[in-house]
């Protein structure tokens, strides 16, 4: 056998080292683990990802007219606004435009039992006058987005009558002697009754007194629900609807002073769409069998 030189040799162990070498760093880990651990890094946050759902998507909002009709009319001063709604709906603003002006109206905050959002809207309250008047409604989601107005509008014919005069007053503005025993007495007649309504008031005298009997004896002729039969009242001054009083006048002759022409004076309200009862300015009391 031929013997290898020894230089020959150290040139293959130097060969030999550095194969293994190049195969130790192929096949181990290193020290601080850097492939393995990228592996494991991308692994995680690949099944993070796939296990962490998405945020749920708000359900669109859709919302409809359910109350008034379009076109309706409108004869009480309380309306009921409703609307159908399906999504996240958290509440529902109603609005009324009236003379160019647009005012909140009422505002449903949960779905009634026939799961409609509804609210009353006291149009008189609002000083809301009669005639056209349009209402439309936003919704609000849950995660407070508005939708604006979801339906349009609706618009009504608000053919109320006025409300009654209130308020009443009656005072005595002066007496002036017009002759030996005569004289010139005057009153001033004042009531309340809210703008936009009253196209005219009329006020009357009321000629009888009907509640005249024993019973009645001190108490006034005329009490809030006394029926005023037909023909006992007569009017004696009419005025526009926006006047606020008037002055009642009469002339008192004799020596002594008497109940004057009428036993009680009245004032009513009145539009296109009707007039209102009689607010009563002034009642003379029940005199059981007086004599003047």
């Amino acid at each position: 056998m031929r013997r290898l030189s020894r230089s020959t040799q150290l040139a293959g162990l130097v060969l030999c080292g550095a194969v293994l070498a190049a195969c130790g760093s192929a096949s181990s880990p290193s020290a601080s683990g850097g492939t393995a651990s990228a592996t494991l890094n991308v692994a995680a946050s690949a099944g993070a990802s796939a296990g962490t759902p998405a945020p749920p998507t708000p359900d669109a909002t859709v919302a409809s007219w359910a109350s008034p009709k379009t076109n309706a009319t409108v004869k009480t001063y309380r309306v009921k606004l409703s609307a159908t709604a399906t999504g996240s709906v958290a509440r529902i603003d109603y609005v009324v435009i009236s003379s160019g002006k647009s005012r909140a109206a009422c505002v449903a905050r949960r779905p009634d039992a026939a799961d409609n959002w509804t609210c009353t809207a006291d149009l008189l309250k609002l000083g809301v006058v009669p005639g056209k008047v349009t209402f439309s409604f936003d919704a609000t989601d849950a995660a407070g987005a508005v939708t604006s107005p979801p339906d349009g509008t609706r618009t009504v014919t608000y053919a109320v009558p006025p409300p009654a005069p209130s308020g009443a007053t009656y005072k005595l503005v002066r007496e002036t002697m017009t002759g030996p025993y005569s004289k010139l007495i005057e009153y001033r007649a004042t009531w309340v009754e809210p703008a936009g309504y009253a196209t005219k008031f009329r006020v009357f005298g009321m000629i009888p007194c009907p509640r005249y009997s024993d019973a009645n004896n001190g108490q006034p002729c005329v009490v809030s629900g006394t029926k005023i039969p037909s023909g006992a009242v007569k009017v004696i001054a009419t005025l526009d609807g926006t006047k606020r009083s008037t002055v009642i006048s009469w002339r008192e002759e004799g020596e002594l002073p008497g109940p004057g022409p009428y036993s009680a004076y009245l004032v009513r309200a009145s539009n296109q769409y009707g007039s209102s009862t009689y607010t009563i300015l002034w009642s003379a009391t029940v005199c059981w069998q007086c004599v003047y």
